[in-house]
């Protein structure tokens, strides 16, 4: 997630609008399932063409529909991308760096 991700569908401060909504929905996850997503490793892809993709991730997941690892740092590295982003609102920078150091703290922790 980031403001250009919502660009140019949306102007710049519609953009960081919708990151002040979007960034505390996420953290929720991270707080609620924080351990269980970092233990998490399930292929999500569609088994049947019908179904639809909704596990297929944004503009900046070039990987498949997994929980994985490799999706957990990407989430990490946006969510510290997103703590220093000026036209986002404070409580949401705020927000943001906590669920970072959190998402660092459960994988410096985790079991091997």
């Amino acid at each position: 997630m980031e403001r250009k991700d919502y660009e140019p569908a949306h102007k710049p401060e519609r953009a960081a609008k919708l990151l002040d909504a979007y960034v505390p929905a996420a953290a929720a996850w991270i707080i609620v399932m924080g351990r269980e997503l970092w233990e998490k490793d399930e292929d999500l892809t569609p088994k049947n063409p019908n179904q639809g993709d909704p596990a297929r991730g944004g503009a900046l997941w070039k990987g498949r529909s997994v929980f994985c690892k490799e999706r957990w740092d990407l989430w990490a590295t946006r969510f510290e991308a997103l703590s220093g982003m000026e036209d986002l609102m404070t409580e949401t920078r705020e927000i943001a760096a906590e669920i970072f150091a959190m998402m660092e703290e459960i994988k410096r922790t985790a079991a091997p």
